[in-house]
């Protein structure tokens, strides 16, 4: 049971960093005040997200709780190399 909370902070992870570039894609100085709203919208649902899956994770206990939060990590860590190494990116410029 433990080894489904980190492989679910390691999806969730790679969902954050998807949602975070492509939220950084679509920023646009043109976009004005609705702009804003929908970063902040966007911030919310990530940290929602999060916040189901540590609130799952900590009421099996402290060890799923702990695996989920290394998930998030590892992922992001993983990603970002591998984006590195590949030199392939997901922000357009």
């Amino acid at each position: 049971m433990n080894g489904l909370f980190l492989i679910a902070g390691l999806l969730v992870g790679a969902i954050l960093l998807r949602t975070q570039a492509w939220t950084v894609n679509h920023i646009s100085p043109r976009a004005g005040a609705g702009a804003a709203g929908w970063l902040i919208v966007g911030l919310l649902g990530r940290l929602a997200l999060v916040g189901l899956l540590f609130y799952a994770a900590l009421r099996q206990g402290i060890t799923p709780g702990l695996l989920a939060g290394a998930g998030l990590l590892i992922s992001r860590w993983l990603l970002l190399a591998w984006l590195e190494r590949t030199n392939w990116h997901w922000i357009e410029d």
